[in-house]
């Protein structure tokens, strides 16, 4: 590749290893430098070592490719977190993925340290196996489970209560028992009391006053 630069009337043309200078007069000579290193106004600087096999070019310095790892135009920036620490040789994106605990397009971002065994999905973050400690939910088990489920225990997805403490029901367990009801235990699913009724309330759920009822059937 060959890129050409106006110095003090003179052009200076780069190419891989040599620099051709042409004068105004018409001269034309060659500056060359030894191998893994590139002329830099007029001196031979060593390539980086993060070049591969340490080939680079002029006018930067820029490296052919890079050793395993690095990335960006002179290989200065590293990809510590890809898998087999692989990357795109000028993006720096994760070509296999990242190691466990990190997500992102290079894996630069931590995943939550509440998923199991730290590992997340590389393009969303979401936990791959759950949530630990028990007691939180969501896609990044950052939302914690109810205080009415029981053993602070829900559905990973949705949040649903596995179970409810005594006095409450539904799906989040948010919903409290009838006052009707003849102790504090009423079915999660639908409400109704689990040991009947106190005197005077009735239906499933003992949310109907039985004197009402009465009243209303003699009419």
């Amino acid at each position: 590749m060959f890129s050409r630069f106006l110095i003090l009337n003179c052009w200076v043309v780069y190419h891989h290893l040599h620099t051709f200078v042409i004068t105004p007069w018409g001269f034309f000579f060659t500056l060359a430098c030894p191998e893994k290193t590139y002329l830099l106004n007029g001196t031979c600087e060593d390539c980086s070592a993060l070049c591969h096999r340490q080939v680079c070019s002029a006018p930067v310095g820029a490296c052919t490719y890079c050793v395993q790892g690095f990335y960006g135009e002179t290989c200065n920036f590293g990809c510590p977190n890809c898998l087999h620490r692989v990357c795109d040789r000028y993006s720096g994106a994760c070509t296999f993925g990242c190691v466990d605990g990190y997500h992102g397009g290079s894996c630069d971002l931590i995943c939550s340290d509440r998923c199991i065994r730290g590992t997340c999905r590389q393009t969303s973050g979401h936990c791959k196996a759950g949530c630990i400690p028990p007691g939180y939910y969501g896609d990044r088990c950052d939302s914690l489970c109810s205080v009415n489920c029981k053993n602070r225990t829900c559905d990973v997805a949705s949040g649903a209560c596995d179970d409810c403490v005594e006095g409450f029901h539904g799906a989040t367990c948010a919903t409290a028992c009838s006052a009707g009801c003849r102790g504090p235990r009423c079915r999660r699913e639908s409400g109704e009391c689990s040991d009947g009724c106190v005197r005077g309330w009735t239906g499933p759920t003992c949310s109907g006053r039985w004197c009402l009822l009465k009243a209303t059937a003699l009419r």
